[in-house]
C-alpha cells in the first residue's frame, strides 16, 4: 500500500514543486509546516501525506484520502490532481471511479497541474472515462510536456520514433532505393 501511494504521488501526479527542489512529498511538507509557509489546502495535503506514509504515527490511509479531499476542497491543485489518480486507480478502499478521476484530473489540469494534463491526456488517448479523442490527447500530453514534466516528454518523444509495424519494411525499402541510386551515380 505505502509503495502504491508514493508512486501515485511521486510519478503518476507529478508533484512540480517537490521535484523542482530534488525532495519527496514527505520532506516538502515537514519543511512546509517547520516554515509555518503552508496554507489550509498544503496544510491538510500534507496531513494525507503524512498519514498515508506513517510519517508522524502509524499509516492510516482512510485518514489520508479524508485529508486528501478535505485539500481538494480548498482548492490545493496537488490534493485535485492526487485524488484524479486515486481514482482512477482505486486506492486503500477508494473503489475505482473513472468518472471522479476524469472531474479532479480536469479541475487540476485547468489550474496548470501538468501531471493532470498528462494523466488526463492518457485517458483520453484510450477513451477510458471519456471519449477516445487522439487530438485532444496529443493537445494535453504536448502542454505537460511544454512544462517540463519529463513522463510527457518521453510520451511524446516515444510516439515521434514508433511509426506503426509497417514503418520497418518502408525505410528497409527507402534505404534500399537510396543505396541502388548511389551506385548508378557512382558507375
Amino acid at each position: 500500500m505505502r509503495r502504491q501511494l508514493l508512486i501515485a504521488v511521486g510519478l503518476v501526479v507529478g508533484m512540480r514543486a517537490a521535484a523542482a527542489y530534488g525532495q519527496s512529498m514527505v520532506q516538502r511538507c515537514e519543511a512546509l509546516v517547520r516554515s509555518r509557509s503552508a496554507d489550509a489546502g498544503w496544510s491538510e495535503l500534507c496531513q494525507g501525506i503524512f498519514a498515508a506514509n506513517g510519517t508522524h504515527g502509524p499509516q492510516d490511509q482512510a485518514a489520508a484520502f479524508q485529508h486528501y479531499q478535505r485539500a481538494a476542497g480548498l482548492g490545493n491543485v496537488e490534493a485535485e490532481a492526487l485524488l484524479g489518480a486515486v481514482y482512477e486507480r482505486g486506492w486503500a478502499g477508494v473503489p475505482r471511479d473513472l468518472n471522479r478521476a476524469v472531474t479532479w484530473y480536469q479541475k487540476a489540469a485547468q489550474q496548470g497541474h501538468a501531471g493532470a494534463k498528462l494523466n488526463l491526456g492518457l485517458l483520453y488517448e484510450k477513451g477510458e472515462g471519456v471519449p477516445k479523442d487522439p487530438g485532444r490527447a496529443r493537445s494535453l500530453i504536448e502542454a505537460a510536456a511544454k512544462q517540463g514534466l519529463p513522463p510527457a516528454q518521453r510520451k511524446l518523444r516515444d510516439r515521434r520514433t514508433y511509426r506503426g509495424p509497417s514503418s520497418g519494411r518502408r525505410a528497409r525499402s527507402d534505404t534500399s532505393q537510396v543505396t541502388a541510386q548511389r551506385r548508378r551515380n557512382s558507375s
